[in-house]
């Protein structure tokens, strides 16, 4: 799709109990949409003090790294530089900013996705637990097989701004994200969420 065709298209809106979609404009110069990639549609949740940002991922290998850039190594990833599911359910993976369809200004390479802990004393902490380990071994298997995609849901709060409402359009205040979570289970879809998951995969 061109640039002229992207910017053409008109807002998407979809109400239901409070939560809204809107479809991401087209993308600034600095940051063009992957050719892969449709035209990401943002979903807004109302949260107790903010609006909240999410959008559906559609990845593939070549988009994303579990072996940490070495741009971006850090003591806490081990010798190997490989962020490992933790006990907790933590883990991150690398998604270059090409792939990335929401601009981020100030971002070079990559955009890095984190999954936020399970806090052991969260009701049904196991289930929530294997649901996470379960995506990590399918983005570990996405990676190795080299085809394929895997969709993820993506929280942009809090390090995302508003840079017009009307049409809405959004853009990164810094390099990472969050996978979006629901008391300490991952959340796979952009609709409201009324309840969380319990059952394991």
């Amino acid at each position: 799709m061109t640039r002229l065709g992207v910017c053409g298209l008109g807002v998407v809106l979809f109400l239901a109990s409070g939560h809204r979609s809107w479809a991401q404009p087209g993308a600034s110069p600095d940051q063009p949409l992957a050719p892969h990639q449709p035209q990401p549609t943002i979903h807004v949740s109302a949260g107790k003090y903010a609006r909240y940002y999410h959008l559906q991922l559609d990845l593939r290998s070549q988009d994303f790294e579990l072996t940490v850039p070495v741009d971006q190594r850090q003591p806490r990833y081990g010798t190997e530089n490989r962020y490992e599911l933790s006990e907790n359910g933590q883990f991150e993976i690398f998604v270059r900013k090409d792939a990335f369809p929401v601009p981020a200004p100030r971002c070079e390479r990559y955009i890095i996705v984190r999954m936020p802990g399970t806090a052991p004393s969260a009701p049904d902490a196991t289930a929530k637990l294997a649901r996470k380990r379960a995506l990590f071994d399918a983005l570990k298997a996405l990676k190795s097989a080299a085809t394929g995609q895997q969709a993820l849901v993506i929280e942009l709060n809090p390090y995302v701004r508003v840079v017009t409402n009307h049409p809405l359009r959004l853009e990164l205040t810094q390099c990472n994200v969050f996978f979006r979570q629901a008391d300490g289970a991952y959340i796979d879809h952009v609709d409201r969420v009324d309840s969380v998951p319990h059952a394991a995969p």
